[in-house]
């Protein structure tokens, strides 16, 4: 395996390094050493082809590969994102502390947060398990020195293009419909 094959299959893509590299307090808590001396070494040839596309399993359920992020928080602002959220989550195998699947229910319509709703971005508040999360208000997470970033950073971090979310939304409605706006 060559190391373009080893990179286009890191779990965040290029768009989501530039981004963190751009933002210094996130470059200090996702990249690992090894990360930033490979970004220079990177071709930005590359940008395309590390962009995350959507897998299917053997069963043909589409797969989405995320970033657990220790001590941060997603903010979501509407109900929408919060529905994006918890499909894509479901889509990387994420599920809640309690072990329900994330789209079972929507956490903007729990604890009336509102604009405040924040799920932990795959790593569990409590136990601190990877690919397990919970969600609570931007105060509480705040509170507790976590992170807080937005939907729509956490999906450029994520490599996850607005086309990949309309794709997983879509998925949802013809597949599940039973737990489409839940």
């Amino acid at each position: 395996m060559d190391d373009n094959e080893k990179y286009q299959g890191m779990l965040i893509g290029l768009a989501g390094r530039q981004f963190i590299e751009n933002n210094s307090k996130l470059k200090s808590l996702y990249l690992p050493s090894r990360e930033k001396l490979r970004l220079k070494e990177m071709n930005q040839s590359l940008e395309a082809e590390l962009v995350q596309t959507l897998e299917e399993d053997k069963n043909g359920r589409l797969i989405v590969n995320l970033y657990p992020m220790e001590n941060t928080a997603v903010n979501v602002r509407n109900r929408e994102e919060a529905d994006s959220l918890m499909q894509i989550y479901e889509l990387s195998g994420w599920e809640r502390r309690n072990g329900e699947l994330p789209t079972t229910r929507n956490p903007w319509d729990r604890g009336g947060y509102e604009k405040e709703t924040c799920a932990s971005a795959g790593v569990d508040f409590f136990s601190k398990e990877r690919g397990v999360f919970g969600h609570g208000s931007k105060k509480f997470y705040s509170q507790h020195g976590w992170n807080i970033i937005l939907f729509k950073d956490f999906m450029t971090v994520n490599g996850i293009a607005p086309e990949t979310e309309k794709a997983v939304n879509k998925y949802f409605e013809t597949n599940f419909r039973d737990r489409v706006n839940v």
